[in-house]
């Protein structure tokens, strides 16, 4: 009982490192989002969102499946965007139209 304890407990440490991480990744996504909106540009890339998991699968060390990293980004690049919508509202840009 007391190796499980252990194992939840670094389980647990590495989890706040995520959040952590995860939070600082959405403060720079808004800084991005400020960039994106005063050059006109549109908050969303499907280019670079397919670039940003194309890398993550080649990257994965494992065990974790690549269908698992997929995933797990395909939920965390829209929490991204969302931040960045969120804090410069207004009207969409359409991807092409100005860049």
């Amino acid at each position: 009982m007391k190796r499980l304890t252990g194992c939840r407990a670094k389980i647990d440490i590495i989890d706040e490192k995520i959040l952590r991480l995860l939070s600082r990744r959405t403060q720079i996504a808004i800084q991005v989002g400020k960039l994106k909106r005063s050059s006109g540009r549109p908050y969303d890339s499907p280019e670079r969102e397919r670039d940003i998991l194309r890398r993550f699968v080649q990257r994965n060390p494992g065990p974790l499946q690549n269908r698992g990293i997929e995933r797990m980004f395909r939920l965390v690049i829209p929490e991204s965007l969302e931040a960045e919508k969120k804090a410069f509202p207004g009207p969409a840009v359409i991807e092409g139209a100005r860049q």
